[in-house]
């Protein structure tokens, strides 16, 4: 009961603090109320970028419980997760071996799954080879599913995934197009570190192709006041990170190091680029 409804309220943060050896108790009856418990630890520990704990549980609890009970539905949802674990630590070959199963087998057995969800991370592991036109093919078929099915938290990611991709394309118009449209949704619907994302984005925007570095920081200010490191772990970082290059742009280097060191400190034992970037600018 407590770990649910720490769940429910987001506190990922006390979730982590918490033994995890429960988990492999003989005592702790092999039923659907031990796969929930699973579920929610594995995302909890993502969700704080512990992302080798996450993959840990998904490949020893989540799945092959769902696979014993043969629930089909709930054992692709747990591979999809399991996919965007993958991801997140770079192994984006078997992050995209994961998500091509997944697609196959929900077809198979006419399963209705999180498609948006899908394609945007598969999207992703093409984007990592190279193969550009069909990232965008698969984001926008990401896109179209969406706005069908009215899901928030999907737009607003594949609008953020279209913006990154221009702006590293050094087409700015289309950037900032896809940047207005996450904006206004997110102001609409969004939570404060969605906002905070956002933020980040519009600071790299206006550093990028207007030098306007008064106004990246007054946005690098604002996005880190909507940020919470705990629950919105990775996107502190990249903030920290991108903030840290700026202030090593203008010449400010004890800004741009108290940045970097920060990353350092509060990323060491999580498996993420920050860390190694912080080193490499350090």
């Amino acid at each position: 009961a407590l770990l649910r409804a720490l769940y429910m309220a987001d506190e990922y943060s006390i979730i982590n603090e918490l033994n995890f050896s429960f988990i492999q108790d003989k005592f702790l009856p092999i039923s659907s109320v031990r796969l929930s418990i699973y579920s929610a630890l594995d995302y909890s520990m993502y969700r704080l970028g512990y992302y080798d704990k996450s993959l840990e549980i998904s490949r020893t609890a989540s799945v092959p419980l769902a696979r014993f009970f043969k629930l089909k539905e709930i054992e692709l949802n747990d591979l999809m997760r399991q996919g965007a674990y993958l991801i997140k630590i770079g192994k984006m070959e078997e992050a995209q071996q994961v998500n091509l199963e997944v697609l196959e087998q929900a077809k198979k057995h006419n399963i209705n799954i999180d498609q948006a969800n899908l394609y945007t991370n598969l999207g992703i592991t093409y984007l990592n080879r190279g193969e550009f036109d069909e990232y965008l093919n698969l984001q926008f078929k990401a896109l179209e599913e969406a706005k069908r099915t009215n899901n928030y938290y999907h737009l607003l990611d594949i609008f953020n995934n279209l913006h990154n991709y221009y702006r590293q394309a050094n087409d700015s118009n289309t950037a900032l197009l896809y940047l207005e449209e996450a904006t206004k949704l997110a102001q609409s619907y969004g939570s404060r570190g969605d906002l905070g994302v956002i933020y980040t984005y519009l600071g790299i925007f206006y550093k990028k192709f207007q030098e306007d570095f008064a106004r990246s920081i007054e946005y690098f200010n604002k996005a880190e006041v909507n940020l919470d490191e705990e629950n919105q772990f990775n996107g502190f970082l990249n903030l920290l990170y991108e903030k840290g290059k700026l202030y090593e742009e203008i010449n400010k280097h004890s800004q741009a190091l108290n940045n970097y060191e920060k990353i350092l400190s509060l990323s060491r034992d999580k498996s993420i680029k920050h860390f190694f970037e912080a080193l490499v600018h350090k």
